[in-house]
């Protein structure tokens, strides 16, 4: 499946649509929600032209907000910093926060570098419980600006997509600007993009009421 979104919020809507739409049902075996269901897209590919649009999705009155600007810039912070708290295994800024100064580095230097990669993931990340759904961020200096690409294991499209690539773009937006060039599209993709069962009855209210707002 491969979405073409203007905005963070239009990607958001588009891939919930998809989802519902054409997603597989799934009875989790490992995992959250163990022994529930889970709607899937066998492979899902985002482009985002310009995510700062319209960055924090808009849901309808009476549904509740998968995030918010306040919660996008803790998160950022999770990002961009190596601390981890006590009984965490890894965090994403760990694993990326070390790297940052490397990456602006690189992309000063040989702006046409493919090698502007930051992995996530470990080898032994597959014998934890819960193993980082984010594996890799990669910059790539195109005419138009820095466009960053991420790939993501498994994704709670509900839940954690908006967190997730909001947070994601604000720290592609911090390299762009120590790279002095603008920051540009966004491509994300996911072999696992899904709905846990709380969130399907969510999503159709999200996605009817976005069709009737397109139709008028």
């Amino acid at each position: 499946m491969h979405i073409l979104a203007t905005s963070l919020d239009e990607a958001w809507f588009l891939t919930l649509r998809a989802i519902i739409q054409e997603g597989l049902s799934y009875q989790i075996e490992r995992g959250s929600f163990v022994g529930q269901h889970r709607l899937e897209l066998p492979f899902l590919a985002l482009e985002i032209a310009d995510p700062f649009r319209q960055l924090i999705p808009i849901v309808p009155i009476g549904v509740p907000a998968p995030t918010s600007q306040e919660y996008v810039d803790g998160y950022l912070l999770y990002l961009m910093t190596p601390a981890k708290g006590d009984g965490e295994q890894y965090t994403y800024g760990a694993r990326l926060a070390p790297w940052l100064p490397t990456v602006i580095a690189m992309l000063k230097t040989t702006p046409q570098t493919n090698q502007a990669c930051m992995e996530v993931a470990r080898p032994d990340d597959i014998l934890l419980e819960d193993p980082p759904c984010l594996r890799m961020v990669q910059f790539k200096v195109r005419p138009h600006g820095l466009d960053m690409f991420c790939c993501f294991r498994s994704w709670d499209v509900w839940a954690w997509l908006p967190s997730n690539l909001a947070a994601l773009c604000m720290m592609g937006r911090y390299v762009a600007e120590e790279v002095s060039i603008p920051f540009g599209h966004v491509y994300a993709a996911s072999m696992g993009a899904h709905l846990y069962e709380y969130a399907w009855e969510l999503a159709e209210t999200v996605t009817h009421i976005g069709r009737a707002k397109q139709s008028d």
